[in-house]
């Protein structure tokens, strides 16, 4: 005979028998009462206790409840059937670890079924890859570049290691100063001093006044470090109304457009603007990544996208040879670009090329082409600049300028730039 088990739904009869509730669930400032054969049933917790103590008559759960999700928990515990609402899964996960529930734990795990990262599980499926101790590079670059759009209810109690490996990622975008500031308070006032810490990651120059007010009224009074003290310093010494001159890809900017203008440097487009309005080096960080083949040069590929520098790269003139440029948590739209040539003989400047950008990551993935060059001569010779117009591209986090005929030799440029409009976008893993 196969094996053969009953289900748990004949707790609705014990439910519905009118059983003396001589036990209770403390969660936070809420009580909820039951008998304690029910109790034991839900929790291993309770039943360890009332082994120790059999006439235990409470347990207290030690986790943040702001939706009354254990009242879901309740109805599980007297055998009813419940819907369960995405936004309150990771409440049901903590609840089941407090009560020491592993069927409830393992029921509402992202792990087994190896979803990809949404805004509404990326939180969840970091934690619990942090618990089992498993890699989570891929899950903090992605809350980071999404910050900005994840409902604060899902970071809400996210491990104090989680939320520090967040904010000093490069790839962080918040909505603004002021937002995150609040959501930070909101922590300390929930789950106390160990969040204080946070604070140390805010950029107090480009809060309010009101936050102000209120770190010092209810922050600074009970605690204070060096190193928040160092954060807080700089605003409290400057007038109210002076920004920080901070890294701008720090907050949530939906596009900005940076288009050619003749009578500016043929080279301050979207290089120009995140360098220089950057506090990090972006190539060094990975907010942009560099690649190419057929390199020939002993200078670094990065030096040809920062005007200050304007060091000669050079590659070897052979068909399909490239720079890539992965924009990672960005995407442009291209509508124009320039080229700074090196110190050579004629042939030794690129002459017949293509444009090209696309959103897959796949290295086999098809480009689309943006603008074409065949024998171009615009260039001029050596130690020449052009600009080149071409039709608004769609939005693209790769592009590839690629040779489409090779001369032999080599080719080298001192410069290249974009122009067009720079937008952020979510991170898909």
């Amino acid at each position: 005979m196969s094996e053969f088990y009953l289900s748990a739904k004949g707790l609705l009869n014990c439910a519905n028998s009118n059983l003396q509730n001589d036990f209770v669930f403390i969660v936070g400032s809420k009580e909820y009462p039951c008998n304690s054969l029910l109790a034991d049933f839900i929790s291993s917790k309770a039943a360890e206790l009332h082994i120790q103590n059999p006439h235990a008559e409470s347990l207290t759960i030690d986790v943040s409840d702001p939706y009354d999700v254990f009242s879901v928990v309740m109805q599980l515990m007297n055998g009813e059937e419940i819907d369960v609402i995405p936004s309150n899964i990771k409440y049901i996960r903590r609840i089941a670890k407090a009560i020491g529930n592993q069927e409830l734990l393992r029921e509402f795990s992202y792990l087994w079924r190896n979803e990809q990262l949404t805004l509404t599980n990326c939180v969840q499926i970091a934690e619990e890859k942090y618990e089992n101790k498993d890699d989570i590079t891929a899950e903090i670059e992605y809350i980071a570049a999404n910050f900005f759009q994840i409902a604060f209810d899902q970071l809400d109690g996210m491990d104090i290691y989680l939320f520090e490996m967040v904010f000093t990622h490069p790839s962080l975008i918040l909505e603004d100063e002021t937002k995150t500031f609040n959501f930070v308070f909101q922590q300390c006032q929930k789950y106390g001093y160990e969040y204080v810490t946070l604070f140390k990651y805010i950029i107090f120059e480009n809060t309010k006044k009101e936050d102000i007010n209120l770190f010092l009224e209810k922050i600074l009074k009970k605690y204070i470090s060096a190193d928040i003290f160092e954060a807080i310093k700089h605003r409290l010494c400057q007038p109210l109304t002076t920004a920080c001159p901070t890294d701008s890809t720090r907050y949530h900017i939906p596009s900005i457009t940076l288009l050619f203008d003749p009578e500016k440097d043929l080279f301050h487009g979207i290089f120009h603007y995140l360098i220089h309005r950057s506090d990090q080096d972006i190539f060094r960080t990975g907010q942009v990544v560099l690649k190419s083949k057929g390199e020939n040069s002993s200078n670094s590929l990065d030096c040809i996208f920062n005007s200050d520098k304007r060091t000669p790269y050079g590659m070897s003139d052979t068909k399909d040879n490239y720079v890539l440029i992965d924009f990672k948590s960005m995407q442009v739209q291209i509508t124009g670009y320039s080229i700074a040539s090196g110190s050579g003989p004629r042939w030794s400047q690129p002459i017949s090329w293509v444009i090209e950008g696309k959103n897959n990551p796949r290295e086999d993935a098809f480009y689309t082409i943006i603008d074409e060059k065949k024998q171009n001569s615009d260039m001029g010779g050596s130690d020449k600049t052009h600009y080149w117009d071409c039709a608004k591209s769609k939005p693209y986090q790769f592009i590839r300028w690629r040779l489409t005929q090779g001369n032999g030799g080599s080719i080298n440029f001192r410069q290249m730039e974009l122009f067009g409009i720079l937008l952020h976008k979510p991170i898909k893993k």
